[in-house]
């Protein structure tokens, strides 16, 4: 497994929390009047993205050791 620093936990946070915000604000969701199901979303898509963000930066740092 390759290392993950704290840094690329921070940039994976910060990438998930802002692409999540705009997919959602994009897909004009408005749960307000279901509150449990507007936090399963969220926390949904801040997972996936966070996740995504991770994996994004192990591989651009593979490829530059090429």
């Amino acid at each position: 497994m390759k290392q993950i620093s704290p840094m690329h936990i921070i940039i994976a946070i910060l990438i998930a929390i802002l692409a999540s915000h705009y997919l959602l604000k994009a897909l004009a969701f408005d749960l307000s009047d279901q509150p449990v199901l507007s936090e399963i979303v969220h926390i949904g898509t801040y997972t996936v993205f966070f996740f995504a963000a991770i994996f994004g930066q192990l591989w651009l740092k593979k490829r530059q050791k090429k």
